[in-house]
C-alpha cells in the first residue's frame, strides 16, 4: 500500500469504529449526509467519538459552512454539544472555519500505523493477557475502561454506558483483550476491524498496574492477532502518554487528528 491508500483506509477504519461504538450500546443515532458523518450515541457527553461529526471521503468537504450547519441542526434537535474530527491531511478549511468561529482544539492526536506484528517481550509472573471470549469476561473489561479513564477526565457513568451492554462486542470484527495483574482486571484494549486494516482503541491500564508493561502488551496482543486474522496493517490515534509507547513498538506517525468541541447547538439556516 502507498502512502495515500494507507490514508484513506484508516480515516475509513475511525469512521466505521466510531460507528461501532455508538452500535455497542444500542440507544444511538447515526446519519451520514454528503459525505459527513454524524453520531449521536446514549450520552450527551459532547467530547470524542460519543457525539460527533466527521468529514468523510478522500477530499476536503466541498463546504466548511455546510459541514457545521449540518451539524449544528442534527445535534441541536437532540440538544446537545458535539466535537468535530480535523483530519490533519484534509480538513484544513474546515479547521479555519472552526477556529474563525472562535473554537479551540484541545486534542492533537498522531494518527499511526503498524505494518507488521510486533515480537513478544516477557512480562511478569503476575502479569497475564488474553484475548476476552465470552460476555462475561468482556463485563470484566467495561469496570477497566470505566476505572482507568475516569483518571484521565471521562466521567465513570459515560464509559459505563459504553460497555454496559457486553454482548454487543463479541462478533467477529471486533478482538477485545484484557490484561490482569495477580489475576484481576488491570489493562485492556479493543481492536476494529473494517476495510481490510484493523483499528485499535480504547488502549487503557489502572493506576496500580501501571509502568509493569501490561497496557503495552495488551496492545501487542490486539494487533498481533489482527495480522493472523489478515489485517494489512493496524491503526490508531494515540494519546500523549501512549504515542511514546507505540513509536517504540513500531507504530510510525501518518497524520494527525484534532478535536474542537462545541456546547448545545441551535438548528440555524441551511447556506446556499
Amino acid at each position: 500500500m502507498n502512502a495515500d491508500e494507507v490514508l484513506a483506509l484508516a480515516d475509513l477504519n475511525l469512521a466505521e469504529a466510531t460507528r461501532e461504538m455508538a452500535r455497542w450500546q444500542g440507544d444511538y443515532r447515526i446519519e451520514e449526509r454528503d459525505d459527513l458523518l454524524l453520531v449521536a450515541d446514549a450520552s450527551d457527553f459532547p467530547v470524542g467519538h460519543g457525539n460527533c461529526a466527521m468529514a468523510l471521503g478522500n477530499q476536503a468537504p466541498e463546504s466548511a459552512e455546510r459541514v457545521v450547519a449540518q451539524a449544528d441542526e442534527f445535534f441541536g434537535q437532540l440538544g446537545r454539544g458535539y466535537t468535530t474530527w480535523i483530519r490533519d491531511h484534509l480538513d484544513a478549511d474546515l479547521e479555519a472555519h472552526l477556529q474563525k468561529a472562535g473554537l479551540t482544539s484541545f486534542s492533537d492526536a498522531p494518527g499511526m500505523v503498524l505494518s507488521a506484528p510486533v515480537p513478544d517481550r516477557p512480562l511478569g509472573s503476575a502479569l497475564r493477557v488474553a484475548q476476552v471470549e465470552d460476555a462475561e469476561a468482556a463485563s470484566a473489561l467495561g469496570a477497566v475502561e470505566a476505572a482507568g479513564y475516569a483518571t484521565m477526565g471521562m466521567p465513570t457513568q459515560v464509559t459505563e454506558r459504553i460497555f454496559s451492554t457486553p454482548a454487543r462486542l463479541m462478533n467477529p470484527h471486533t478482538i477485545v483483550v484484557l490484561g490482569t495483574l495477580e489475576d484481576r482486571p488491570a489493562a485492556a484494549a479493543i481492536a476494529t476491524f473494517s476495510h481490510g486494516i484493523a483499528g485499535l482503541s480504547w488502549v487503557v491500564t489502572l493506576p496500580e498496574a501501571r509502568g509493569r508493561g501490561l497496557g503495552e502488551a495488551c496492545t501487542r496482543l490486539a494487533g498481533n492477532r489482527a495480522f493472523e486474522l489478515g489485517a494489512r496493517c493496524v491503526i490508531l490515534q494515540a494519546s500523549a502518554q501512549g504515542e511514546p509507547i507505540y513509536r517504540r513498538m513500531g507504530y510510525r506517525e501518518i497524520t494527525r487528528y484534532r478535536w474542537y468541541a462545541k456546547g448545545p447547538a441551535t438548528p440555524g439556516p441551511e447556506p446556499s
